[in-house]
């Protein structure tokens, strides 16, 4: 039995409907802001480096420092994050990425007078 023109009108409505709601979706995840946090945990000076995207960016303190990386997109992010202690202080010098939720995705530490950790995330 051919289809009336009303189910006709109805079939061509939601195909028309799904096609927009894909298209805004992908437009909403090109526009997108993701972010992590790099958390350094240490109580004494401490110097490094964060690698990502096209950007190196040059960093030092003293004591806890928290760094917020964004992008956008849905676009693989490589992160590198590399710190070294600036002291002969056998403290515990711990550094973390952690996704929005502040759950860790990557982590290392080190207590050696000038030990230095290095950690690689890459986004999926």
């Amino acid at each position: 039995m051919p289809l009336t023109e009303k189910e006709k009108a109805t079939i061509i409505v939601i195909v028309i409907f799904t096609v927009a709601l894909w298209g805004i979706y992908l437009i909403s995840e090109q526009t997108r802001t993701r972010f992590v946090y790099v958390d350094i945990k240490y109580s004494g000076s401490w110097q490094g480096h964060l690698a990502y995207g096209n950007k190196v960016e040059s960093i030092s303190g003293i004591g806890n420092e928290r760094y917020k990386i964004s992008w956008k997109g849905p676009g693989v992010m490589i992160l590198i994050v590399s710190i070294i202690k600036t002291d002969t202080s056998n403290a515990r010098l711990w550094i973390g990425i952690l996704n929005e939720r502040e759950q860790i995705l990557d982590q290392g530490e080190t207590t050696a007078p000038y030990g230095g950790v290095s950690i690689t995330w890459t986004s999926r």
